[in-house]
């Protein structure tokens, strides 16, 4: 995490390459209050179990009771959000140059 640069950097992601993903001013001081709250020793977002990776199925099952909320009748999946992600830097003024893989 930088908070200057306002980067998170996902290491050993898909394909076991290092990314560093760009945040919100609003999304880097959310993350600074909740690392100063729960103090994670291994990974930012950490599972049941200090030290532990959050898991797939608790993601998912936090996505789609929070989703459903909102969407009672959705196809919506984590996937999507990368998509979401990757179709709106345009709305930023980001060159697609830069935009994420």
């Amino acid at each position: 995490m930088d908070s200057k640069r306002r980067t998170v950097t996902i290491v050993n992601g898909k394909g076991q390459k290092d990314r560093v993903l760009p945040v919100s001013e609003k999304l880097m001081n959310m993350i600074i209050k909740y690392y100063k709250l729960y103090k994670p020793t291994t990974y930012l977002i950490e599972g049941q179990f200090k030290g532990n990776n959050y898991s797939e199925a608790s993601l998912e099952e936090i996505f789609y009771k929070y989703l459903g909320k909102v969407y009672k009748n959705h196809n919506f999946t984590p996937h999507c959000l990368r998509h979401s992600y990757a179709t709106h830097p345009h709305l930023r003024n980001i060159p697609m140059l830069v935009w994420p893989a």
